[in-house]
């Protein structure tokens, strides 16, 4: 943002919510009023006098009034680009780790898809169901970010999976057809079959080939643990004081994960940043700065289509000075 941005308007519009910066203009209207009634005093108590020496008070108060408006105005545009600065910084975090986290799930689905004792199951070569669950297990713990793993026919119906509170069954999400005909992996998000205890789920899959013709047998896919690893993302970048909120948008600026669900909670719509404009947007009643950014990829990888990480900071509270980080730098 650049300063030269702000308007007369737009000095205005913050000034109320920078409560030292309004101590500071008053002190200096205190000493303009100060220049004004020494004027005054000259002319009427030594008005012979002071006719000589008027004119450079009076261009000395003009020249003091114009560095009061400059100082006020720079005070404003400082403190101005440091908050939104900060957000801005957070709101690019969120976005670049999710995308370097999901990256790092596309090579674990297309490595996993190659394993030859998994490959041999799905092609019918071996028929112990525990033996793979096993080593699903064992592959889950190594990776921790996966509440699921499946192992499907090409008809779609699941062979093996290790979570025991689901059993999907027959599954007909458009992610199976899809990955079966394509030599990549398959990222999709949203309501799906594969997990059906769950309101949405990120499934990455990829077609599984048989160890010695090389056919197309089925598939193994991914079940990401959205919510637990966006709820580590949040608490390890998250605004400590509380002013601003973390979230991560869908291509229809629809809340995905928040940071704060009380406050602003999944599937709500928002108003978005896109331009990096510095004007408070209202949302629910209340005046927010907000930054958004989109990602600049990962090794090629843009992660999930239209995904965005912003920050939202209510105006009324944006500028106020966090006295607990305060205190912690004084000595004891």
């Amino acid at each position: 943002m650049e300063n030269s941005a702000l308007s007369a308007f737009d000095l205005e519009l913050f000034m109320p919510y920078m409560r030292d910066v309004s101590r500071c203009e008053r002190s200096l209207q205190d000493l303009n009023l100060m220049w004004r009634l020494i004027e005054s005093s000259a002319k009427m108590n030594c008005p012979e006098e002071a006719r000589t020496i008027l004119p450079t008070m009076a261009a000395t108060r003009k020249q003091f009034s114009q560095l009061e408006r400059e100082l006020v105005a720079s005070l404003i545009k400082e403190k101005l680009a440091n908050v939104t600065g900060q957000i801005a910084t957070k709101s690019q975090y969120i976005i670049d780790i999710v995308v370097r986290n999901l990256f790092e799930r596309t090579a674990d689905v297309g490595f996993l898809a190659t394993d030859r004792q998994l490959c041999s199951f799905v092609a019918g070569l071996s028929s112990d169901p525990e033996l793979i669950r096993q080593r699903l297990n064992e592959y889950r713990a190594k990776y921790t970010v996966y509440d699921d793993i499946l192992l499907l026919d090409v008809d779609g119906r699941v062979l093996v999976n290790i979570d025991a509170s689901s059993d999907p069954g027959q599954c007909a999400d458009p992610c199976i057809r899809l990955a079966i005909e394509s030599p990549s992996y398959v990222e999709r998000f949203g309501v799906s079959d594969l997990r059906p205890s769950k309101s949405r789920a990120l499934i990455y899959a990829h077609r599984m080939l048989h160890p010695d013709s090389g056919a197309v047998i089925g598939l193994l896919c991914l079940s990401f643990n959205f919510e637990d690893e966006m709820a580590g993302i949040f608490s390890s970048h998250r605004d400590v004081s509380r002013r601003s909120i973390m979230l991560l948008l869908d291509q229809d600026h629809r809340v995905i994960a928040s940071a704060d669900p009380l406050w602003i909670e999944p599937g709500a719509k928002v108003p978005v940043n896109l331009d990096n404009q510095h004007q408070p947007v209202l949302f629910c009643g209340r005046n927010y700065l907000i930054s958004t950014r989109t990602s600049p990829g990962y090794q090629g990888y843009q992660g999930p289509d239209g995904w965005i990480g912003q920050m939202m900071t209510p105006l009324d509270i944006a500028f106020e000075r966090d006295r607990e980080r305060l205190s912690e730098r004084l000595d004891p």
